[in-house]
C-alpha cells in the first residue's frame, strides 16, 4: 500500500477510534479500562474539556493541568500524539509512528502514576523526552566522562559569604546581568563541548573582551567537536580533551585550558552551526572545510585570557563557597551527577534536592557518578515549589537540553542540608567546579 493511502487510512482508523473512547469514558468511566485508578475530578475535566490540542507544552502547569492532559491523551491517543508531534516538530514514518505512539503512552503512565504517588510536593510534566527510550534520553543529554573515583581537590582556603570581604547577597543569577548566552540543545553526548563553549560566552560577556558578542549569541561548540585534539602536548603540558570520540563525551576542565594554551578561539554559532543530528557518534567531521581553515578563516573570534592572565583551578566545594565564587568569578562549569530518565522529566517549578535522590547517578559503591557538564549561573535563597510551600534555595543551573526542558532550560538544584560541608552537595554540584583567577 503506498505510504500516503497507508497514513490516510490511519488518521481515519484514529478518529474512529479517538470518539469510541471518548463515548465510553463519558458514558462510565469505571467501564473505561485505563491502566491505572483515575480520580473522579480528572475523569469530569477530561470529559468536559476534550482540548488536549489546546495544550501549551513550553507554558508552566498545575499537576492538575499534566494529569488531565494525560486522561485525555488516554482518551484520544491519535490526536493528541498528533499535536504533540506538531509541537516538537517529529515527524515518522508509518511503523515508527506505531512505536513512538506506544512509546509516548507507557511514558505518559509513568508521570501520571509518579504524580499520583508522590508526597513531597513535586510533579513531573511532558517534554520532548515523553517520546525518547531510556536508552535516547543517555545518549542525547549525557557526555562528561569523569571517573567516580577521580575527585577535585577540597579548596578549604576559598571565601564563603560569611568570611569574603565582598560577600555573596542572599541570591544572585547573571542573566540579569546580561552574561548567559541562549540556551542550547545538545541531542547526543557533547554536553561537555556546550558546558566549555557556554562558559566562554559568560566569561567574555561578563568581561567585556569582545564587542562581537551578546546574550543574545549563541557560542558555537562545534568546532570543539570537530576541530580540538582529543590529547595533545603543548609546551610539555599534557591535555586530555575526549577519549576517541568526542561525540560520547569529555571533559570542560581540559578542554577550557587548550584554549588558552594553545590558544585558539571559538566563534558564533552562525559562524559555524552545530550540526549534530542527535546521533551520538555523528556530531563530529573533522573534515568540514570550515574546520580545515579553523580559526584562521573564522570571524569573530572569541579568546580567553592566557595564563599569565588567568588562571584555572578544579575545586571541590562546599555549597556556601560556591555561591561566593559564582557572585566573584560569574557562570562556571561543573560536573554533576544525574539519572537522565528521571531528570528528563524535571517540570517548570520543581526541586532537585539530596545527594542521592533520584535525580543523582550513583555507583554500586556509593560514589556518585559526575555524568554531566552544566553551566551554574546563580542562585537563590528560597524556591516556591509546585504545591506553593517555599523551599530553602537553590542553584540555578543553565542546562543543554533545550528550551522544553525546565523553566525555558533552566534548573533549580536544592541546597543540600550541610551547605558548609564538603561532598555534600545535592547530586554533586559543588564537587567539580572549574574556577577562572580568584
Amino acid at each position: 500500500m503506498p505510504m500516503k493511502k497507508a497514513i490516510l487510512l490511519l488518521s481515519l482508523l484514529a478518529l474512529v477510534f479517538d470518539h469510541v473512547r471518548a463515548d465510553l469514558l463519558a458514558e462510565d468511566a469505571s467501564k473505561f479500562l485505563l491502566p491505572w485508578d483515575i480520580p473522579s475530578k480528572y475523569v469530569v475535566k477530561a470529559v468536559a474539556g476534550l482540548s488536549c490540542t489546546q495544550y501549551d507544552f513550553d507554558d508552566e502547569h498545575s499537576l492538575d493541568e499534566v494529569q488531565v492532559f494525560i486522561v485525555q491523551a488516554m482518551v484520544h491517543p491519535f490526536s493528541c500524539f498528533g499535536h504533540f508531534l506538531e509541537f516538537f516538530g517529529f515527524s515518522y514514518n508509518a511503523t515508527e509512528y506505531i512505536f513512538r505512539l506506544k512509546l509516548w503512552e507507557s511514558n505518559l503512565r509513568k508521570i501520571y502514576r509518579y504524580n499520583m504517588n508522590n508526597t513531597d510536593g513535586t510533579f513531573w510534566d511532558i517534554n520532548h523526552f515523553t517520546v525518547f527510550t531510556p536508552r535516547e534520553i543517555e545518549d542525547n543529554t549525557l557526555g562528561s566522562n569523569f571517573e567516580p573515583q577521580d575527585q577535585y581537590p577540597e579548596c578549604h582556603d576559598l571565601p564563603t559569604p560569611e568570611n569574603s570581604p565582598d560577600p555573596a547577597p542572599a541570591s544572585w543569577d547573571w542573566r540579569d546581568y546580561g552574561v548567559v548566552t541562549p540556551v542550547t540543545w545538545q541531542n547526543g553526548g557533547s554536553c561537555w563541548a556546550h558546558a566549555t563553549a557556554n562558559f566562554v560566552g559568560a566569561y567574555v560577556l561578563k568581561n567585556k573582551l569582545s564587542n562581537a558578542l551578546d546574550n543574545s549569541t549563541i557560542v558555537s561548540m562545534q568546532p570543539i567537536l570537530d576541530c580540538f585534539p582529543g590529547n595533545v602536548t603543548l609546551n610539555s603540558v599534557q591535555y586530555n580533551l575526549y577519549y576517541s570520540n568526542p561525540c560520547k563525551g569529555g571533559f570542560p576542565d581540559a578542554t577550557i585550558r587548550y584554549i588558552q594554551a594553545a590558544p585558539t578561539p571559538l566563534t558564533t554559532n552562525a559562524t559555524y552551526p552545530y550540526k549534530t543530528d542527535g546521533d551520538a557518534g555523528a556530531c563530529s567531521n573533522p573534515e568540514d572545510p570550515k574546520c580545515n581553515a579553523y580559526p584562521e578563516t573564522i570571524s569573530p573570534q572569541f579568546f580567553l585570557p592566557d595564563t599569565s592572565k588567568m588562571t584555572l583551578r578544579n575545586c571541590a566545594l562546599t555549597e556556601d563557597q560556591l555561591k561566593q565564587a559564582i557572585f566573584t568569578l560569574g557562570p562556571l562549569p561543573i560536573a554533576v551527577s544525574v539519572n537522565s530518565s528521571t531528570l528528563s522529566r524535571y517540570n517548570n517549578e520543581e526541586l532537585l534536592s539530596g545527594r542521592t535522590s533520584p535525580y543523582c547517578s550513583t555507583e554500586t559503591d556509593g560514589l556518585l557518578n559526575y555524568n554531566h557538564a552544566v553551566l551554574v549561573v546563580g542562585y537563590q535563597n528560597s524556591t516556591k515549589l509546585a504545591d506553593g510551600t517555599a523551599a530553602g534555595g537553590s542553584f540555578i543551573i543553565k542546562n543543554s537540553w533545550n528550551t522544553d526542558w525546565g523553566v525555558a532550560g533552566y534548573g533549580n538544584w536544592a541546597f543540600s542540608s550541610a551547605t558548609n560541608e564538603y561532598m555534600q552537595s545535592s547530586c554533586g554540584i559543588a564537587d567539580k567546579v572549574v574556577l577562572p583567577s580568584i
